[in-house]
């Protein structure tokens, strides 16, 4: 989003959660986004943000996600494998 002033600003489109310590089995967002933690629901902090920031970096670079795919179960694969 851009402000009044021309800055862009990052939002939140309604998935935010309380940040709590014991958040495993919280999981929200797009899987072709989400941090292996919250794929494999192991507690996490905000820096799975700055994952789908980079997933999103990797796709405007490169006009693909860097992991194929798209459902929880096929992306968890694909890490596993690797």
């Amino acid at each position: 989003m851009i402000d009044h002033k021309g800055y862009l600003k990052l939002t939140d489109f309604g998935i935010a959660r309380v940040l709590r310590e014991n958040n495993g089995s919280d999981t929200s967002g797009t899987p072709g986004y989400m941090a292996p933690e919250v794929l494999f629901h192991v507690n996490h902090s905000f820096e799975v943000d700055f994952f789908a920031v980079g997933v999103i970096t990797y796709e405007l670079m490169f006009g693909k996600r860097p992991l194929k795919g798209y459902t929880r179960d096929e992306i968890r694969e694909e890490i596993s494998s690797n």
